[in-house]
Protein backbone atom coordinates (compact mmCIF):
# COMPACT_ATOMS: atom_id res chain seq x y z
CA UNK A 1 0.00 0.00 0.00
CA UNK A 2 2.84 2.41 0.77
CA UNK A 3 4.35 1.82 -2.69
CA UNK A 4 1.00 2.61 -4.31
CA UNK A 5 0.67 5.80 -2.27
CA UNK A 6 4.12 7.04 -3.26
CA UNK A 7 3.51 6.27 -6.94
CA UNK A 8 0.12 7.98 -6.85
CA UNK A 9 1.62 11.08 -5.19
CA UNK A 10 4.41 11.39 -7.71
CA UNK A 11 2.02 11.11 -10.65
CA UNK A 12 -0.86 13.35 -9.62
CA UNK A 13 0.15 15.78 -6.88
CA UNK A 14 2.57 17.67 -9.12
CA UNK A 15 0.16 17.87 -12.05
CA UNK A 16 -1.36 21.19 -13.10
CA UNK A 17 -4.33 20.11 -15.18
CA UNK A 18 -6.78 21.94 -17.45
CA UNK A 19 -9.77 20.35 -19.15
CA UNK A 20 -11.47 20.87 -22.50
CA UNK A 21 -14.52 19.47 -24.28
CA UNK A 22 -16.51 18.82 -21.08
CA UNK A 23 -19.56 20.96 -20.45
CA UNK A 24 -22.16 21.50 -17.75
CA UNK A 25 -22.40 18.77 -15.12
CA UNK A 26 -19.70 16.70 -16.85
CA UNK A 27 -17.21 19.55 -16.43
CA UNK A 28 -18.05 19.84 -12.72
CA UNK A 29 -17.66 16.08 -12.27
CA UNK A 30 -14.23 16.04 -13.94
CA UNK A 31 -13.12 18.99 -11.85
CA UNK A 32 -14.26 17.17 -8.69
CA UNK A 33 -12.36 14.03 -9.74
CA UNK A 34 -9.18 16.06 -10.21
CA UNK A 35 -9.52 17.71 -6.82
CA UNK A 36 -10.22 14.35 -5.12
CA UNK A 37 -7.14 12.90 -6.79
CA UNK A 38 -5.02 15.80 -5.54
CA UNK A 39 -4.17 17.53 -8.82
CA UNK A 40 -4.18 21.29 -9.19
CA UNK A 41 -7.01 22.32 -11.51
CA UNK A 42 -6.91 25.52 -13.58
CA UNK A 43 -9.85 26.93 -15.48
CA UNK A 44 -7.44 28.36 -18.06
CA UNK A 45 -4.61 26.79 -20.07
CA UNK A 46 -1.05 28.14 -20.18
CA UNK A 47 2.53 26.93 -20.47
CA UNK A 48 2.48 26.34 -16.72
CA UNK A 49 0.04 23.46 -17.18
CA UNK A 50 1.53 19.97 -17.23
CA UNK A 51 -1.45 18.09 -18.68
CA UNK A 52 -4.64 18.65 -20.66
CA UNK A 53 -7.64 16.38 -20.07
CA UNK A 54 -9.63 16.17 -23.34
CA UNK A 55 -13.04 14.89 -24.28
CA UNK A 56 -12.54 15.78 -27.94
CA UNK A 57 -9.44 16.70 -29.95
CA UNK A 58 -10.58 20.20 -30.81
CA UNK A 59 -10.64 23.73 -29.45
CA UNK A 60 -8.13 26.41 -28.60
CA UNK A 61 -6.71 24.63 -25.55
CA UNK A 62 -6.03 21.49 -27.55
CA UNK A 63 -4.34 23.54 -30.27
CA UNK A 64 -2.09 25.19 -27.70
CA UNK A 65 -1.27 21.84 -26.07
CA UNK A 66 0.05 20.57 -29.39
CA UNK A 67 1.91 23.78 -30.08
CA UNK A 68 3.56 23.79 -26.63
CA UNK A 69 4.03 19.99 -26.60
CA UNK A 70 2.07 19.54 -23.39
CA UNK A 71 0.69 15.98 -22.98
CA UNK A 72 -3.05 15.41 -23.43
CA UNK A 73 -5.09 12.37 -22.37
CA UNK A 74 -8.69 11.23 -22.10
CA UNK A 75 -10.75 10.79 -18.92
CA UNK A 76 -9.82 7.09 -18.74
CA UNK A 77 -6.36 8.17 -17.58
CA UNK A 78 -7.81 9.95 -14.55
CA UNK A 79 -10.26 7.12 -13.83
CA UNK A 80 -7.44 4.55 -13.82
CA UNK A 81 -5.40 6.72 -11.50
CA UNK A 82 -8.24 7.17 -9.01
CA UNK A 83 -9.07 3.45 -9.11
CA UNK A 84 -5.46 2.54 -8.29
CA UNK A 85 -4.33 1.30 -11.70
CA UNK A 86 -1.12 3.38 -11.65
CA UNK A 87 1.17 1.02 -13.51
CA UNK A 88 0.30 2.34 -16.96
CA UNK A 89 -0.70 5.98 -16.40
CA UNK A 90 2.81 7.33 -16.93
CA UNK A 91 2.48 6.39 -20.58
CA UNK A 92 0.33 9.27 -21.85
CA UNK A 93 0.61 8.01 -25.44
CA UNK A 94 -0.98 4.65 -24.62
CA UNK A 95 -3.88 3.85 -27.02
CA UNK A 96 -6.04 3.40 -23.92
CA UNK A 97 -5.60 7.11 -23.11
CA UNK A 98 -5.85 8.42 -26.67
CA UNK A 99 -9.45 7.49 -27.48
CA UNK A 100 -11.69 10.55 -27.73
CA UNK A 101 -15.25 11.66 -28.41
CA UNK A 102 -16.54 8.55 -26.63
CA UNK A 103 -20.23 7.94 -26.07
CA UNK A 104 -19.66 7.72 -22.29
CA UNK A 105 -16.24 9.02 -21.23
CA UNK A 106 -17.08 8.24 -17.58
CA UNK A 107 -17.67 4.54 -18.25
CA UNK A 108 -15.76 2.25 -15.85
CA UNK A 109 -14.20 -0.89 -17.29
CA UNK A 110 -15.75 -3.49 -14.96
CA UNK A 111 -13.38 -6.24 -16.13
CA UNK A 112 -10.30 -4.18 -15.32
CA UNK A 113 -11.68 -3.20 -11.89
CA UNK A 114 -13.32 -6.46 -10.81
CA UNK A 115 -11.43 -6.38 -7.50
CA UNK A 116 -13.22 -3.16 -6.57
CA UNK A 117 -16.65 -4.25 -7.75
CA UNK A 118 -16.61 -7.75 -6.24
CA UNK A 119 -17.78 -6.74 -2.75
CA UNK A 120 -20.83 -5.03 -4.27
CA UNK A 121 -21.84 -8.19 -6.11
CA UNK A 122 -22.46 -10.19 -2.93
CA UNK A 123 -25.96 -9.54 -1.50
CA UNK A 124 -26.31 -8.67 2.17
CA UNK A 125 -28.45 -10.98 4.25
CA UNK A 126 -30.75 -9.13 6.66
CA UNK A 127 -33.14 -10.93 8.93
CA UNK A 128 -36.82 -9.90 8.89
CA UNK A 129 -36.52 -8.78 12.54
CA UNK A 130 -33.51 -6.50 11.80
CA UNK A 131 -35.29 -5.01 8.80
CA UNK A 132 -38.42 -4.29 10.88
CA UNK A 133 -36.36 -2.61 13.63
CA UNK A 134 -34.52 -0.45 11.09
CA UNK A 135 -37.73 0.76 9.41
CA UNK A 136 -39.32 1.60 12.78
CA UNK A 137 -36.22 3.48 13.96
CA UNK A 138 -35.92 5.43 10.71
CA UNK A 139 -39.60 6.43 10.81
CA UNK A 140 -39.37 7.75 14.38
CA UNK A 141 -36.27 9.81 13.59
CA UNK A 142 -38.04 11.27 10.58
CA UNK A 143 -41.01 12.37 12.70
CA UNK A 144 -38.63 13.97 15.20
CA UNK A 145 -36.77 15.94 12.56
CA UNK A 146 -40.07 17.10 11.10
CA UNK A 147 -40.90 18.97 14.32
CA UNK A 148 -37.43 20.36 15.00
CA UNK A 149 -36.90 24.09 14.34
CA UNK A 150 -34.82 24.85 11.29
CA UNK A 151 -31.16 25.45 12.12
CA UNK A 152 -29.91 28.90 11.02
CA UNK A 153 -26.59 27.34 10.13
CA UNK A 154 -28.28 24.63 8.10
CA UNK A 155 -30.47 27.17 6.33
CA UNK A 156 -27.45 29.28 5.45
CA UNK A 157 -25.60 26.25 4.14
CA UNK A 158 -28.62 25.19 2.10
CA UNK A 159 -28.99 28.68 0.68
CA UNK A 160 -25.30 28.77 -0.14
CA UNK A 161 -25.53 25.46 -2.02
CA UNK A 162 -28.64 26.67 -3.84
CA UNK A 163 -26.80 29.74 -5.00
CA UNK A 164 -24.12 27.53 -6.51
CA UNK A 165 -21.38 28.30 -4.02
CA UNK A 166 -18.69 25.72 -4.71
CA UNK A 167 -15.76 26.85 -2.57
CA UNK A 168 -14.98 28.19 0.85
CA UNK A 169 -13.70 31.60 -0.24
CA UNK A 170 -10.00 30.86 0.30
CA UNK A 171 -8.12 32.75 -2.39
CA UNK A 172 -4.54 33.28 -3.49
CA UNK A 173 -3.61 36.98 -3.48
CA UNK A 174 -0.65 38.40 -5.38
CA UNK A 175 1.00 40.88 -2.97
CA UNK A 176 2.60 42.72 -5.89
CA UNK A 177 -0.69 43.40 -7.61
CA UNK A 178 -3.40 45.86 -6.61
CA UNK A 179 -6.96 44.49 -6.43
CA UNK A 180 -8.82 45.03 -9.72
CA UNK A 181 -11.39 47.83 -9.94
CA UNK A 182 -14.02 46.66 -12.40
CA UNK A 183 -16.96 48.05 -14.36
CA UNK A 184 -19.37 46.23 -16.65
CA UNK A 185 -20.94 47.30 -19.93
CA UNK A 186 -23.37 45.66 -22.33
CA UNK A 187 -24.15 42.80 -19.90
CA UNK A 188 -27.55 41.89 -18.46
CA UNK A 189 -28.12 43.16 -14.88
CA UNK A 190 -28.73 39.63 -13.55
CA UNK A 191 -25.37 38.47 -14.90
CA UNK A 192 -23.63 41.63 -13.63
CA UNK A 193 -24.94 40.88 -10.13
CA UNK A 194 -23.48 37.36 -10.21
CA UNK A 195 -20.16 38.54 -11.66
CA UNK A 196 -19.95 41.26 -9.02
CA UNK A 197 -20.41 38.67 -6.28
CA UNK A 198 -17.57 36.59 -7.69
CA UNK A 199 -15.38 39.69 -8.12
CA UNK A 200 -15.81 40.63 -4.47
CA UNK A 201 -15.08 37.05 -3.34
CA UNK A 202 -11.81 37.30 -5.25
CA UNK A 203 -10.86 40.52 -3.43
CA UNK A 204 -11.72 42.92 -6.25
CA UNK A 205 -14.21 45.76 -6.22
CA UNK A 206 -16.56 47.67 -8.49
CA UNK A 207 -14.94 50.94 -9.61
CA UNK A 208 -16.46 54.29 -8.65
CA UNK A 209 -16.17 55.61 -12.20
CA UNK A 210 -14.62 54.80 -15.54
CA UNK A 211 -11.71 57.06 -14.61
CA UNK A 212 -10.70 54.75 -11.74
CA UNK A 213 -11.56 51.52 -13.56
CA UNK A 214 -8.70 49.10 -14.26
CA UNK A 215 -10.77 46.35 -15.91
CA UNK A 216 -13.80 46.86 -18.15
CA UNK A 217 -15.78 43.65 -18.59
CA UNK A 218 -17.87 43.48 -21.76
CA UNK A 219 -19.64 40.76 -23.69
CA UNK A 220 -19.01 42.50 -27.01
CA UNK A 221 -17.75 45.74 -28.54
CA UNK A 222 -20.28 48.53 -28.14
CA UNK A 223 -20.18 52.27 -28.65
CA UNK A 224 -21.48 53.12 -25.20
CA UNK A 225 -19.94 55.99 -23.26
CA UNK A 226 -18.45 53.49 -20.83
CA UNK A 227 -16.85 51.36 -23.54
CA UNK A 228 -15.46 54.26 -25.57
CA UNK A 229 -14.12 55.94 -22.44
CA UNK A 230 -12.71 52.61 -21.33
CA UNK A 231 -10.61 52.28 -24.48
CA UNK A 232 -8.82 55.45 -23.39
CA UNK A 233 -8.42 54.87 -19.65
CA UNK A 234 -8.75 51.17 -18.75
CA UNK A 235 -5.78 48.88 -18.59
CA UNK A 236 -7.85 45.94 -19.80
CA UNK A 237 -11.07 45.34 -21.71
CA UNK A 238 -11.92 41.69 -21.21
CA UNK A 239 -14.71 39.15 -21.51
CA UNK A 240 -16.78 37.87 -18.55
CA UNK A 241 -14.85 34.59 -18.82
CA UNK A 242 -11.97 36.28 -16.99
CA UNK A 243 -14.02 36.55 -13.81
CA UNK A 244 -15.66 33.15 -14.26
CA UNK A 245 -12.34 31.33 -14.69
CA UNK A 246 -10.63 33.35 -11.96
CA UNK A 247 -13.41 32.34 -9.59
CA UNK A 248 -12.96 28.68 -10.51
CA UNK A 249 -9.19 28.96 -9.99
CA UNK A 250 -9.47 30.83 -6.65
CA UNK A 251 -7.20 33.69 -7.75
CA UNK A 252 -7.10 36.58 -10.22
CA UNK A 253 -5.87 35.20 -13.53
CA UNK A 254 -3.66 36.97 -16.03
CA UNK A 255 -5.81 38.94 -18.46
CA UNK A 256 -3.89 37.93 -21.61
CA UNK A 257 -6.09 34.93 -22.39
CA UNK A 258 -9.33 36.87 -21.85
CA UNK A 259 -8.96 39.98 -24.00
CA UNK A 260 -12.35 40.80 -25.52
CA UNK A 261 -12.65 39.36 -29.03
CA UNK A 262 -15.47 40.59 -31.28
CA UNK A 263 -14.39 40.02 -34.88
CA UNK A 264 -17.77 41.01 -36.29
CA UNK A 265 -17.65 44.45 -34.66
CA UNK A 266 -14.01 44.93 -35.64
CA UNK A 267 -14.95 44.32 -39.27
CA UNK A 268 -18.01 46.60 -39.03
CA UNK A 269 -16.06 49.51 -37.51
CA UNK A 270 -12.79 48.73 -39.30
CA UNK A 271 -10.57 48.65 -36.22
CA UNK A 272 -8.57 46.28 -34.01
CA UNK A 273 -9.25 46.49 -30.27
CA UNK A 274 -5.82 45.23 -29.22
CA UNK A 275 -4.12 47.81 -31.39
CA UNK A 276 -6.38 50.57 -30.08
CA UNK A 277 -5.58 49.63 -26.49
CA UNK A 278 -1.87 49.69 -27.23
CA UNK A 279 -2.15 53.16 -28.77
CA UNK A 280 -4.11 54.47 -25.79
CA UNK A 281 -1.34 53.34 -23.43
CA UNK A 282 1.26 55.16 -25.53
CA UNK A 283 -0.38 58.60 -25.35
CA UNK A 284 -3.74 60.30 -24.91
CA UNK A 285 -5.52 60.68 -28.25
CA UNK A 286 -6.92 64.18 -27.61
CA UNK A 287 -4.00 65.55 -25.63
CA UNK A 288 -3.58 69.32 -26.25
CA UNK A 289 -6.87 69.48 -28.19
CA UNK A 290 -9.70 71.84 -27.25
CA UNK A 291 -13.27 71.13 -28.36
CA UNK A 292 -16.46 73.07 -28.69
CA UNK A 293 -19.67 71.01 -29.14
CA UNK A 294 -22.72 72.61 -30.73
CA UNK A 295 -26.07 72.03 -28.92
CA UNK A 296 -27.51 69.47 -31.35
CA UNK A 297 -24.61 67.01 -31.27
CA UNK A 298 -25.58 63.41 -30.61
CA UNK A 299 -25.40 61.32 -28.43
CA UNK A 300 -25.44 64.47 -26.29
CA UNK A 301 -22.98 67.03 -24.98
CA UNK A 302 -22.53 65.46 -21.54
CA UNK A 303 -21.85 62.01 -22.98
CA UNK A 304 -19.47 63.39 -25.59
CA UNK A 305 -17.66 65.38 -22.91
CA UNK A 306 -17.02 62.22 -20.88
CA UNK A 307 -15.58 60.45 -23.93
CA UNK A 308 -13.39 63.41 -24.91
CA UNK A 309 -12.04 64.07 -21.42
CA UNK A 310 -11.24 60.38 -20.94
CA UNK A 311 -9.06 60.65 -24.05
CA UNK A 312 -7.24 63.71 -22.67
CA UNK A 313 -9.17 66.46 -24.44
CA UNK A 314 -10.79 69.59 -23.05
CA UNK A 315 -14.36 70.73 -23.77
CA UNK A 316 -15.38 74.40 -23.61
CA UNK A 317 -18.78 75.28 -22.19
CA UNK A 318 -19.33 78.17 -24.62
CA UNK A 319 -17.90 79.00 -27.98
CA UNK A 320 -14.94 81.40 -27.78
CA UNK A 321 -14.64 84.42 -30.02
CA UNK A 322 -12.78 84.10 -33.32
CA UNK A 323 -9.98 86.16 -31.78
CA UNK A 324 -9.52 83.69 -28.93
CA UNK A 325 -9.72 80.75 -31.32
CA UNK A 326 -6.86 82.24 -33.31
CA UNK A 327 -4.82 82.61 -30.12
CA UNK A 328 -5.36 78.93 -29.31
CA UNK A 329 -4.29 77.90 -32.82
CA UNK A 330 -1.22 80.13 -32.69
CA UNK A 331 -0.02 79.02 -29.24
CA UNK A 332 -0.72 75.27 -29.62
CA UNK A 333 -1.31 74.14 -33.23
CA UNK A 334 -3.45 74.97 -36.24
CA UNK A 335 -5.66 71.95 -35.49
CA UNK A 336 -5.76 72.47 -31.72
CA UNK A 337 -9.30 73.92 -31.72
CA UNK A 338 -12.00 71.61 -33.07
CA UNK A 339 -15.73 72.18 -33.46
CA UNK A 340 -17.95 69.11 -33.37
CA UNK A 341 -21.38 69.75 -34.86
CA UNK A 342 -24.25 68.21 -36.83
CA UNK A 343 -26.16 69.07 -39.99
CA UNK A 344 -28.86 71.01 -38.14
CA UNK A 345 -26.31 73.20 -36.34
CA UNK A 346 -24.20 74.04 -39.38
CA UNK A 347 -25.75 77.53 -39.88
CA UNK A 348 -24.31 78.57 -36.50
CA UNK A 349 -20.83 77.67 -37.79
CA UNK A 350 -21.02 79.85 -40.93
CA UNK A 351 -18.36 82.32 -39.80
CA UNK A 352 -15.94 79.56 -38.81
CA UNK A 353 -15.62 78.16 -42.33
CA UNK A 354 -14.10 81.42 -43.58
CA UNK A 355 -11.21 81.10 -41.13
CA UNK A 356 -10.60 77.40 -41.88
CA UNK A 357 -11.49 76.23 -38.40
CA UNK A 358 -11.62 72.44 -37.99
CA UNK A 359 -15.32 71.46 -38.09
CA UNK A 360 -16.31 67.78 -37.90
CA UNK A 361 -19.30 65.58 -37.15
CA UNK A 362 -19.54 63.35 -34.06
CA UNK A 363 -17.79 60.43 -35.76
CA UNK A 364 -14.53 62.33 -35.44
CA UNK A 365 -14.88 61.56 -31.73
CA UNK A 366 -16.69 58.22 -31.72
CA UNK A 367 -14.73 56.47 -34.47
CA UNK A 368 -11.54 58.25 -33.52
CA UNK A 369 -11.65 56.96 -29.95
CA UNK A 370 -12.54 53.43 -31.04
CA UNK A 371 -9.54 53.36 -33.40
CA UNK A 372 -7.42 55.66 -31.21
CA UNK A 373 -6.53 57.61 -34.34
CA UNK A 374 -7.08 61.22 -35.39
CA UNK A 375 -8.71 61.48 -38.82
CA UNK A 376 -8.93 65.10 -39.93
CA UNK A 377 -10.39 64.26 -43.37
CA UNK A 378 -13.13 61.62 -43.28
CA UNK A 379 -15.61 63.38 -40.97
CA UNK A 380 -14.84 66.99 -41.83
CA UNK A 381 -17.38 69.56 -43.01
CA UNK A 382 -16.14 71.61 -45.96
CA UNK A 383 -17.25 74.86 -47.62
CA UNK A 384 -19.68 77.58 -46.75
CA UNK A 385 -23.20 77.16 -45.46
CA UNK A 386 -25.93 78.55 -47.73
Amino acid sequence: MSTLKVSFSNIIYLQVVAITGFEGKDRIDVKTMLEVAGAKYTGFFSRANTLLLCNRLEGEKFGKAREWRIPFVNLQWLSDLILGRVEGVRNYASPRYQQYDLEDPFRIDSYQNIHLLQPWMVPLKISPAARKDFIASHASQGDKRKHEPTSPVGSAAKKQRKEGEDWDGTITVDPHRAPPRVLFTGIEPKIVKELTRKLERLGGQVADSIQTCTHLVAAKVSRTVKFLSGVSVCGHIISPAWLEESYKSRYILDETNFVLADKEAEVTFNFNLKESMMRSKHCKLFQNLIFYLTPGVKPGIDMMRDIIESAGGRVLISRPSLKNIMVIRKNIASTAFIVVTCDNDLPSCRDLFNDHIEIHNAEFILTGVLKQQLDFNTFKYYGKVG
